[in-house]
C-alpha cells in the first residue's frame, strides 16, 4: 500500500523523486471530503474533535492557496475574476454588517470556505483527471455503501439514537439513517448513484460491478423511503439528462419540456398543492423576498441572515434554523445582496454555455455525460437546499469537484 501511495505522490525527475504537489493537493481534498462525510453523520457528535480537525483543514488549505500564488500557478481567467469580485462583495457585506469580533470571525470562515471552493476544489481535477476520478469514485462508493448498510439496518430494526441530535427514526416518524437530516440522507444517496456509474466505467471485475450495482439499488430504495424531495427531483433530472444525451433523441427533451410546462401551469393554478409539495419552503422564500428589499445591495451577512429571517415574522418558518432559506440563490441574495447574486448567476450561466460546447465534443465519453448530468442535477438541488456555496457540506465539495472536472476540455 505504501509503495502504491508513493507512486501516486512522487514524480521521477532525473535520477531522483520529487513530490507531486498536485496529487498531494488532491489527496488532502479527498481527506476533507471523507471528513465531511463524518461531520454530517453520528460521528459529528464528537464536536470538539470535529471542530479541531476543521480548523486544521482550513490551515492546510490556506497554505496550499498561498503556495499556488507563490509558484505563479494562479491564473486570471474569467472564472477566477468572477470569483474574486464575488469574494470582494462578501467582504463589503462583512464590513457593513458585522458588529462584534465573533461575527467577523464567522464571516471570515465563510469567506475562506468560498475561497477553497473557488480556487482549490474547482481546480483540483484538472491534471491526471482519470486517475483522480477513479480514486474519487472508489472512495465515495465505499463510504456510501457502508453508510447505506448501516442505514438499512437502522430501518429494518427501527433503530433510534438520541444524542445531541436524533438518528434513525425520529419521533415524528421520519427516517434519516445514520444522519440527522432526511435531506442529507437523500442527497448522499444521489451522490452514491452518480459515482457508482463512474465506478462501473472504470472497474470491470465482476465483484466490483456487483458492489456498485448493489449500491445503486440501495441508494434508489432509500431515496424513495425518505421524504427528500430535492434529492428525488435531482435523481429524476439526472435520469432525464443522461438518457437524452446518451440516446441523442430530441423528442425526449421536447416531451420532458412539455410535461414540465404543463405541470408548472397546474401548480400555478393549484397553489395549495404547490405549498404542500415545497414542504414549508414556500413560506420561507416568500419571507426572504419580503425582507431582502430593505438591504438589497449587500444583504445581511451569512452570520445574521437566518436570525433576521426567523425574527422578521410571527409565522412559523419550518426548518429555517436548520436549513436556512432552502435555496442557494436566495441564500446568496439574503446574505450578500443582489450584486453577489448577479455575479454568481453570471458565473453559472457562462459555465453552462461553455461546458455545453465541450459536451458536444465529448458526446461519446461516458464519464463526461454522467458528470454533466450530475452538474445540472446539483443545480436543481441548489434550488431547494442551501448547500452549494459558502456551506461546509459534503454536497458543496462534490459539486465543485464535479464542476471542475466538466469545465476542462481535455
Amino acid at each position: 500500500m505504501f509503495k502504491w501511495l508513493e507512486s501516486k505522490i512522487l514524480q521521477p525527475v532525473g535520477n531522483r523523486l520529487k513530490l507531486d504537489f498536485d496529487m498531494i493537493k488532491f489527496y488532502i481534498t479527498l481527506a476533507y471530503l471523507i471528513f465531511n462525510f463524518s461531520y454530517i453523520s453520528i460521528i459529528g457528535e464528537l464536536s470538539y474533535l470535529i471542530s479541531g480537525l476543521n480548523y486544521l483543514f482550513y490551515a492546510v488549505f490556506i497554505l496550499m492557496f498561498v503556495y499556488d500564488i507563490y509558484k505563479n500557478k494562479f491564473e486570471f481567467s474569467f472564472y477566477n475574476c468572477i470569483f474574486i469580485l464575488f469574494l470582494l462583495s462578501t467582504v463589503v457585506t462583512m464590513y457593513l454588517n458585522s458588529y462584534s469580533m465573533s461575527e467577523y470571525v464567522n464571516e471570515i470562515k465563510f469567506i475562506l470556505l468560498g475561497m477553497f471552493q473557488f480556487f482549490i476544489f474547482f481546480n483540483v481535477l484538472i491534471k491526471n483527471k482519470d486517475i483522480k476520478l477513479k480514486i474519487l469514485s472508489s472512495v465515495i462508493l465505499g463510504i456510501c455503501f457502508i453508510s447505506h448498510i448501516f442505514s438499512i439496518i437502522f430501518y429494518i430494526f427501527r433503530v433510534r439514537f438520541v444524542l445531541n441530535k436524533v438518528y434513525g427514526f425520529h419521533f415524528d416518524g421520519s427516517f434519516t439513517g445514520i444522519y440527522d437530516n432526511e435531506n442529507i440522507l437523500g442527497i448522499i444517496c444521489f451522490i452514491g448513484i452518480v459515482f457508482s456509474f463512474i465506478f462501473l466505467n472504470y472497474y470491470k471485475d465482476i465483484l466490483f460491478k456487483k458492489i456498485a450495482i448493489i449500491n445503486i439499488i440501495l441508494s434508489i430504495i432509500m431515496l424513495f423511503l425518505v421524504s427528500a424531495r430535492s434529492a428525488v427531483i435531482a435523481f429524476l433530472v439526472f435520469c432525464f439528462v443522461f438518457t437524452a444525451i446518451t440516446f441523442k433523441n430530441k423528442w425526449i427533451v421536447i416531451l420532458f419540456f412539455i410535461v414540465c410546462c404543463l405541470f408548472s401551469v397546474y401548480l400555478l393554478i393549484n397553489n395549495d398543492l404547490l405549498i404542500r409539495l415545497l414542504n414549508g419552503r414556500y413560506e420561507i422564500w416568500e419571507q426572504v423576498l419580503s425582507i431582502v428589499k430593505d438591504n438589497i445591495l449587500f444583504g445581511y451577512s451569512k452570520t445574521d441572515s437566518i436570525n433576521i429571517l426567523a425574527n422578521s415574522t410571527i409565522r412559523f418558518l419550518s426548518g429555517v434554523r436548520e436549513g436556512g432559506t432552502h435555496n442557494t440563490f436566495l441564500d446568496i441574495l439574503l446574505s450578500y445582496g443582489i450584486i453577489a447574486l448577479i455575479l454568481f448567476v453570471s458565473f453559472i450561466s457562462v459555465y453552462l454555455v461553455k461546458v455545453y460546447t465541450i459536451l458536444k465534443k465529448n458526446i461519446d465519453k461516458f464519464n463526461y455525460i454522467v458528470l454533466y448530468s450530475a452538474v445540472l442535477s446539483f443545480l436543481f438541488i441548489g434550488m431547494f437546499e442551501s448547500v452549494l456555496l459558502y456551506t461546509p457540506s459534503l454536497i458543496g465539495i462534490a459539486f465543485w469537484l464535479i464542476m471542475g472536472y466538466v469545465k476542462d476540455e481535455s
